[in-house]
This record gives structure tokens, sequence and C-alpha cells, in this order.
């Protein structure tokens, strides 16, 4: 889906927030490709980011996050309004660090203990331009095949850009995403970065990156279980000094299978098709013989 952005000069002239240098980039990296000084970004928008890019093309539109109350322990990232029953996907590759319902409780995970605060999905990923970040999507109906979890403890449950995360609940009328929260449990531990206050600039990073291969995928279990590490050290998805997508390509059996058949095949293309030359040869020297 391309979006046209036109933001207003209050926000591009002396802004120099998290926000206003992110727009400043993409600014930059459209600008060469436009006519007559428009800016147009191709972005990926699933329907569960249609409020963000509200505000993406109106800056004055209202959005409520941990910006407006930074010190709050209820609010970790930004409230985006969304139709219940909206699918919710993956907005990155990575693997799931939490999983789970939760309540407004002190005991968040005991049944009925408080207001329902639902489902809530933790990944952790790679943000364009920020690095390793824990993404998470809350209030949420999770999908039934992505399996209870906490605190990192999530075996080798991995999901793709694209794949199905869950749906948004039509009695809570809001999806909340946010980076790094420091609730623990379903919201993982050991985070690669410090809380964001604002996510906004690091969710339209990730639209931003274009559209998924598919959408509606499974979650699968095709990586070495991931081990929760401190922050700065190295992952079973994140060896040093080797980049993230391939580690996750080596990780999976299927692809390294098919590889193998491939080069098996283009082996036998190139058997039989000097087997024939070598043949001739043969039988010339022979005769000269």
């Amino acid at each position: 889906m391309a979006v046209s952005i036109l933001p207003t000069r209050h926000v591009m002239v002396g802004d120099t927030s998290e926000w206003g240098k992110m727009l400043s980039r993409l600014v930059n990296r459209y600008m060469a490709h436009t006519e007559g000084g428009d800016i147009v970004a191709t972005l990926w928008v699933p329907d569960f980011l249609k409020a963000l890019v509200a505000w993406i093309k109106d800056p004055s539109t209202y959005l409520y996050g941990r910006w407006d109350a930074p010190t709050s322990a209820l609010e970790g990232g930004v409230d985006l309004s969304t139709p219940g029953g909206t699918p919710v996907y993956a907005l990155a590759d990575g693997p799931i660090i939490g999983a789970g319902l939760f309540w407004h409780s002190a005991n968040l995970y005991t049944p009925n203990s408080g207001n329902p605060g639902y489902g809530v999905v933790t990944q952790r990923i790679t943000v364009p331009g920020q690095g390793l970040n824990d993404l998470y999507y809350q209030h949420i109906n999770i999908n039934p095949a992505i399996q209870t979890c906490y605190a990192n403890n999530c075996g080798s449950q991995y999901l793709h850009k694209g794949d199905l995360i869950g749906w948004t609940r039509a009695d809570v009328g809001e999806l909340e995403v946010g980076f790094n929260a420091n609730w623990g449990g379903v919201w993982g531990i050991n985070h690669p970065a410090p809380w964001a206050t604002d996510p906004r600039p690091l969710l339209v990073s990730l639209m931003s990156s274009g559209p998924p291969l598919q959408l509606g995928g499974q979650p699968t279990f095709d990586i070495s279980p991931f081990a929760a590490t401190s922050p700065g050290t190295a992952t079973a998805s994140n060896p040093p000094g080797i980049p993230q997508g391939l580690t996750d390509w080596i990780g999976n059996p299927v692809r390294i299978f098919k590889l193998l058949g491939g080069v098996l095949l283009i082996a036998i293309g190139l058997i039989l098709l000097i087997a024939p030359d070598t043949l001739d040869i043969a039988k010339g020297v022979a005769v000269a013989a």
C-alpha cells in the first residue's frame, strides 16, 4: 500500500526529536525518486497500523502513548485504535521471548485477579537502523499455535514477518505496541535496548522495510532454542559478526535440505551434460590407438 507522506513544515524545521530525525531520514531517502518535490514513501501498512498512518500523514492526529506518561507503570508503548477481529501480523522476523494472558493486578498471571489485559506476544527483532529490540503486541486474542511462555524461556518458537500473531478484541478497541517494556514475564527480560518512550519512529522504520513474502503464516520451531542473555551478548539467533537474516536462514533445516537438493540436481545435470562429450573423446582416442 502506497502512502503519500506530506509532513507539515513545523515537523521538518528545527525538529530534533527522535521522530523528527526519523522523518527527515525518510524524506531524504525518497526525495531523489520523486517529482516536483512531493515526498512519497511506500510503506507496508497492515490494517492494525492504520491509526499510525493517519498520524504520519497529519502529525496533529492525537495518539496516546508512553511519552504522555513516561513514569506510568500502566503505559508501555502506543495505543492504536483498531476494530475488533483485525488480524495482527509480525512486523519482522525474530524469536518469541514471551507470550500469554495477563490481568491488571498484583498477581499478573492469576486468572480473574483483576481487569483482564488479555494476550501479549513479545518478539526479539532487528529494527532497521536501530538494531535489536523487543517488540510486544498487547490486548489481543493470541493465535492458538503460539505456546504460552515467560521471560525468554520460549523454546524455539519463531515468527517470520507476516506470520499471524492474533486478533484485536472488540471489547478493547485498540492494540498496544511498544519496545523493551521492563515488566518481565510475557514481555521478556534482558532487553537489548532501553524502554522506548516513543515507539512510533521504530514502527515507521519497520513499515518502510517493505511487505512480507506472505501473510497469515504460522509460528515455526525451526531454530535453536532462544537463550535469555544479557544485553550485548550473543544469542542463538544473533551470533556475533553474522547478519540476523543469515543465521535465520542457516537455522532452518528445510531450507538447508532444499539447498542440498538443488546442488545435487545441478551436479547431476552437469554430469549428464559432460558425459556425452567425454565418451566421444574416449572413442576418438581408442580409434586413434
